[in-house]
């Protein structure tokens, strides 16, 4: 969850690291006793700030001075004394507890100091002493921060209904429900709430982005756009509006409106290097980018990296004496995977099997997550006997440094470019060698990247041109599977059934111009034909129909496109029975798609694109031994799809049998796999180390 707002007594700041103003309070005078014990342990803290060593020294003669403990108080959090920050608050509402400022400061102490329920307290007895909305705010803040998300939202909707709450408090109670609203994942709520908020600071950028963000989530991408083309009328030629919208229109497959967006933010800003690797990926998707401007593009990304600060403070990269890569006899070798998540669905369903049976004696495996990792998944890595790290609250400098304290022989990015890139710790050289594998179908770019692992279809000798990387090839496809739940097949057999489902498992983005073309094609050319889009990106109804005006050049009196949305997984992989044939895009494929249709004993018809982002699909109908689902132009696709038209009825009573085809593929054999990596990390060793001798 992002960082809430607290209220200190002066003024709303954001957490972590309270700034706290000047404080200026009237106590009673106390007669002066004996010195407390209480701050003795830091008052010869090494490095102490000087006002602190005042303070005691004014303590010393008036230890028992309010006025003097708050100031102490608060000297202390400023400096990061948090503990003696508490003592002193906690010593002020003994000896006057009729002061809310002391109970107040005592709750923002215990706040940082993460003990929440203490900070609830505080602010409790503070509210009582004065019905205060700032006061409400840091209270919701403590129930959120407890994850009593129905208690945060009740008390900021209790601090809006004060009569006397002013314009910035309102704004951080606001923004404070916004953020819980989000965490809890009630997109409906947060909508409703950002929409009050922006009646009440219609000029307000922010409360406009965070309200586009939600409709994003939702998946309502022409209204999120509406809210930040609003917001940058306020802000006119907003790089960061600029680069949403690029986001919003890429999400719903306007990938030329995207760049254009992309590129006019740039002109404006010089962009991190995470949104130039977002712009990568997107080029990826653009009909005119050729391999050759992918290649250039992404060198020339990898090539600015050291213009940017990070270059000049990085760790010292791995001399070329130090690559002599293998560990002594007695020890195992250091392998490191790079992820941004590992899902329900996906590389978690094998990873953490394939790893446990590679070579697990020679092996040491670490993975670097990005998102939190479900616990399943989590004991599996454990069991495999993987060292797992949970790295989202690392920057890219931080990672690449724990990186190269674990002294890793290899490190595996499995990201590539994107928006949840990692590509920057790459460029820092933490690990003696680096390989790009499963990650985003293109180039890295970097000279860092020292080899990619593919395979003869998805990287043929004649496209090694594209790659700044050295190509590895698998002996059989690179890609891999292993079902994620159990689903039972339905043979339904209809002789006189004319129907011809075609199902459509990509992301709006993968929407070409060019598959755009081939549907249309399609639709002429076989009778009865249903197309089926299924996914959460499809659940809009403006959206819809945006698709069936791209597709339909006649609007029909029935739709032959349907869309069709699942609360979970196992319900969207059970639709797939409905389907003869899924379309799998071009100019990006979908290989984990095509894998779970095929299980489901469903064709996949494929495009043989020159780009790696276009092959994965066809890497795996090669396997297969499935070639005449490989297209190699439009025209083929058609052809390949009116074929499986013409014998409907003999694939569906063949169901079992592609399941079973697929399931006993090397794809499929976990040991196999096993086997594939510890081969391609034997090789990628052998030619790092034969590259050092010949230099």
């Amino acid at each position: 969850m992002e960082a809430l707002f607290v209220e200190s007594a002066c003024s709303s700041v954001l957490l972590p690291g309270i700034r706290k103003g000047t404080v200026r309070l009237y106590f009673p005078r106390m007669s002066p006793k004996r010195t407390e014990p209480f701050y003795e342990l830091y008052r010869n803290l090494p490095g102490a700030d000087q006002s602190l060593a005042l303070l005691f020294q004014k303590l010393d003669q008036s230890p028992e001075n309010p006025r003097l403990l708050f100031e102490l108080g608060e000297a202390a959090h400023q400096a990061g004394v948090l503990q003696l920050s508490v003592e002193c608050y906690s010593k002020v509402t003994v000896l006057v507890p009729h002061v809310e400022a002391g109970f107040f400061n005592l709750g923002n102490a215990f706040f940082d100091l993460r003990q929440f329920n203490d900070a609830r307290q505080a602010y409790e007895r503070a509210f009582k002493l004065n019905p205060d909305c700032g006061t409400l705010n840091n209270l919701g803040n403590s129930f959120a921060a407890m994850e009593d998300w129905e208690k945060a939202i009740q008390t900021f909707d209790r601090a809006l209904s004060l009569a006397d709450c002013s314009p910035m408090q309102k704004r951080t109670a606001l923004s404070n429900r916004g953020k819980v609203l989000v965490a809890v994942e009630d997109w409906d709520g947060a909508i409703e709430n950002y929409r009050q908020a922006i009646q009440w600071f219609p000029d307000d950028i922010e409360f406009l982005a965070l309200k586009a963000k939600c409709h994003g989530r939702k998946f309502e991408f022409g209204k999120g756009v509406e809210c930040l083309v609003e917001a940058l009328v306020a802000s006119p030629n907003n790089p960061e509006l600029l680069c949403q919208i690029a986001d919003l229109n890429f999400g719903r497959g306007r990938t030329l409106e995207s760049l254009l967006c992309m590129n006019n933010a740039f002109t404006i800003l010089p962009p991190p290097a995470a949104l130039r690797s977002r712009r990568l990926q997107m080029l990826t998707y653009c009909v005119p980018a050729t391999p050759d401007r992918i290649l250039s593009e992404a060198t020339g990304w990898a090539n600015s990296q050291i213009h940017d600060d990070w270059f000049f403070t990085a760790e010292p990269t791995i001399s070329a004496s130090e690559r002599n890569i293998g560990p002594p006899s007695d020890q195992a070798l250091r392998v490191g995977i790079l992820c941004s998540a590992l899902p329900s669905r996906g590389l978690s369903d094998w990873l953490p099997a394939c790893l446990s049976q590679c070579a697990p004696a020679r092996l040491q495996w670490f993975i670097y997550c990005d998102q939190s990792v479900p616990i399943e998944t989590k004991n599996a890595l454990v069991r495999a006997g993987c060292r797992l790290e949970e790295t989202s609250s690392l920057s890219d400098k931080a990672l690449a440094s724990q990186i190269k304290a674990h002294q890793l022989a290899v490190l595996i990015d499995m990201i590539g470019h994107g928006h949840s890139s990692r590509l920057q710790v790459a460029a820092r050289k933490p690990a003696q060698v680096q390989v790009t594998w499963c990650a985003f179908p293109m180039t890295s770019g970097l000279t860092q990247m020292d080899f990619i692992w593919s395979d003869p279809v998805s990287i043929p000798e004649e496209s090694e041109k594209f790659f700044s990387e050295k190509v590895i090839r698998f002996s059989v496809s690179s890609f891999c599977f292993q079902p994620s739940c159990s689903i039972d097949l339905r043979i339904e057999i209809n002789a006189s059934d004319s129907r011809f489902c075609c199902g459509f498992l990509g992301e709006p983005e993968q929407i070409s111009e060019p598959f755009v073309q081939t549907l249309r094609l399609l639709f002429k050319s076989i009778p009865g034909l249903e197309l089926v889009f299924t996914g959460q990106a499809y659940r809009d109804p403006a959206f819809q129909s945006e698709i069936r005006e791209r597709i339909e050049e006649q609007p029909m009196a029935i739709s032959r496109i349907r869309f069709e949305c699942f609360e979970s997984a196992e319900l969207e992989l059970n639709s797939y029975q409905q389907f003869d044939v899924t379309l799998d895009p071009f100019l990006v494929s979908s290989p984990q798609r095509s894998f779970e249709s095929l299980w489901m004993g469903v064709p996949v018809v494929t495009l043989l694109d020159e780009r790696l982002s276009g092959r994965g699909t066809a890497s795996i109908l090669d396997s297969l031994n499935r070639k005449a689902w490989i297209a190699n132009n439009q025209n083929d696709y058609v052809h390949a799809v009116k074929q499986l038209a013409e014998c409907r009825s003999e694939r569906r009573s063949q169901r079992a049998e592609l399941r079973s085809e697929l399931l006993t593929s090397p794809m499929c054999n976990i040991a196999l796999i096993a086997k594939n990596i510890q081969r391609a990390i034997d090789e990628t060793i052998r030619q790092t180390n034969f590259a050092t001798k010949t230099r």
